[in-house]
């Protein structure tokens, strides 16, 4: 349901839906993630029209974020108990991972920066306490490495996956 406060009047919008939703770049519409089938997909319901659409398709996505742009969503990823950041064209081509770990890390409402180059989001990781990141959304999907380094150390580790932070980072780290 959605309420205004002026009126106090509610509206059905559909059943569902997850609670984090975000508005569209135009402002007319809502964007929120509900499940189908057990799995989260982002639709989007036009205050105008009434009417609710589906942007996405097997995408198992929670805490959209319309880009300042309206092309893009950036939503956290779930997958095999993990959750990573990515984003996806808002007619649900083009997904690209942001961060590809499968260490634990959880990640919560990603929010645009006003020129759409970079993503604020919550991170939480085993026992740590939760912080404020920032990450570009210019980063290489899922870079291909054969092995992770320590930050400033050459030796190799035989864990092939990327922390979060190392992805994060991966700009900074450069390879002998």
């Amino acid at each position: 349901k959605v309420m205004d406060l002026t009126t106090k009047k509610t509206r059905d919008i559909a059943e569902g839906i997850d609670t984090r939703f975000s508005w569209s770049a135009s402002g007319d519409s809502l964007i929120y993630t509900k499940a189908v089938g057990g799995r989260w997909d982002v639709f989007a319901y036009n205050l105008k029209t009434k009417k609710e659409s589906r942007l996405t398709v097997g995408l198992r996505g929670k805490d959209p974020a319309i880009s300042p742009d309206g092309k893009r969503i950036a939503y956290v990823g779930m997958d095999d108990g993990n959750s990573n950041l990515g984003i996806v064209n808002v007619d649900g081509t083009n997904r690209q991972m942001l961060t590809h770990n499968n260490d634990a890390t959880q990640y919560y409402g990603p929010k645009w920066s006003a020129d759409g180059k970079q993503l604020l989001f919550s991170i939480f990781r085993t026992a740590e306490d939760r912080d404020i990141a920032i990450i570009s959304t210019e980063t290489t999907p899922e870079p291909k490495k054969e092995g992770r380094r320590e930050i400033g150390k050459k030796k190799e580790i035989k864990d092939t996956s990327l922390d979060s932070l190392q992805l994060a980072l991966q700009d900074s780290i450069k390879s002998v």
